[in-house]
C-alpha cells in the first residue's frame, strides 16, 4: 500500500468517526429535547403479548421499557415481579401498560380454578366447632376426613368410624381462599358504613372447601 492509499484510508476512517460523533451528538440533542418536552424517562411494565381476561401473568407475558413520565399512566407497575401470579381482570393488549387496577389476586372474584390441581375437584363441607377444630383451620392446611358409618340392620346394626381421605388440602374457609389478601369489606345493617373483616382471624365461616 503506497502513501496515497494510506492517506486515503486514514481520511476515510477519520470521516467515518466524525460522522459517528455527529450522529451521537444529534441523538443526544434529540434525547435532551424530548426530555425537556415530555420529562425524564422511567421504567414501566407493558404486555409483551395479548393477555386474555383471567389469564395468569408470568415472565413471558410482560416486559420492561423506558417511557417519558408524562406518558406513564397512573397505577402503572414498574417492577415485573409484582405482576407474576396475578390474573388479568380485563383483556390487555400487546404494548399496553400493566396497571394494578387491571390485575386480580386469585380469590372469590376469580374462583377456585387457579387453586385446584388438574384432574381433581373442589368439594365444600359444612363444619361446626366440633368438626372444624374450633374453626382454627386456614387455607393451605391439610386434614384427614373421618366419617361415622352405620353398618347392618336391627340388632346387628353398628357404627364404625373410618378415615375416608387422608392429607386433604384445604382450598378455602368460607370466602377466604389461599393466596388471597385476607380481608372482606361489608356494609353495616344500615347500608351506610363499610366494615372491614379480617379473614385471617375470622371464625364465623360455616364451611370449608377441600380438594379431592
Amino acid at each position: 500500500m503506497n502513501s496515497n492509499e494510506t492517506r486515503t484510508l486514514w481520511i476515510s476512517v477519520g470521516a467515518a468517526l466524525f460522522a459517528i460523533f455527529l450522529l451521537y451528538s444529534w441523538s443526544q440533542e434529540q434525547k435532551s429535547a424530548m426530555s425537556r418536552q415530555f420529562g425524564t424517562s422511567k421504567r414501566v411494565v407493558i404486555a409483551a403479548k395479548d393477555i386474555v381476561e383471567l389469564e395468569t401473568i408470568d415472565e413471558s407475558k410482560v416486559e420492561v421499557v423506558e417511557r417519558p413520565v408524562d406518558f406513564i399512566e397512573p397505577d402503572a407497575i414498574n417492577d415485573p415481579e409484582l405482576t407474576f401470579g396475578q390474573l388479568a381482570a380485563a383483556p390487555i393488549k400487546k404494548g399496553e401498560q400493566i396497571l394494578q387496577t387491571k390485575l386480580l389476586l386469585p380469590g372469590p372474584e376469580t374462583g377456585l380454578s387457579m387453586e385446584v390441581t388438574p384432574g381433581k375437584r373442589a368439594i365444600t363441607i359444612p363444619i361446626d366447632d366440633m368438626r372444624g377444630v374450633s374453626r382454627l383451620l386456614r387455607p393451605g392446611d391439610r386434614i384427614d376426613l373421618v366419617a361415622a358409618l352405620d353398618f347392618g340392620k336391627g340388632a346387628d346394626q353398628r357404627r364404625e368410624v373410618r378415615t375416608v381421605l387422608q392429607d386433604v388440602p384445604i382450598l378455602a374457609t368460607g370466602l377466604k381462599i389461599a393466596n388471597r389478601i385476607p380481608r372482606r369489606l361489608e356494609l353495616d345493617p344500615n347500608g351506610k358504613n363499610v366494615t372491614q373483616i379480617n379473614l385471617s382471624a375470622d371464625v364465623t365461616f360455616t364451611n370449608i372447601t377441600v380438594e379431592a
